[in-house]
């Protein structure tokens, strides 16, 4: 159950603030009719030059993305993909002192 709720709540979180992310884009475009497209750079500041050209590109196409589409989908898969195996091995490496206290 707390592996459940630690792993959901930061996912809802991040889709309802995706979906607000887009309401007030809507709500500008109706305001001037033009979308104003914000992307991860934009949103967070994050500027990447590594010296590898290929890795780069990789990485500008990344945080080019709209940043509802990384609220919406790429940070919730992430985090549950991350979350469900830290926890797994979390529970793996307790469950042996669990079974001694018995």
């Amino acid at each position: 159950m707390v592996v459940m709720v630690v792993v959901m709540v930061p996912i809802v979180f991040s889709i309802i603030g995706g979906f607000i992310s887009l309401a007030v884009q809507a709500l500008q475009w109706l305001k001037s009719a033009v979308w104003q497209t914000v992307t991860m750079q934009d949103a967070v500041g994050i500027y990447f030059e590594t010296g590898w050209l290929g890795l780069d590109r990789i990485l500008q196409w990344l945080f080019n993305l709209p940043f509802a589409v990384w609220l919406i989908v790429i940070l919730p898969l992430i985090w549950l993909v991350l979350g469900l195996l830290v926890f797994n091995l979390i529970f793996k490496l307790i469950e042996p002192l669990n079974k001694q206290e018995r």
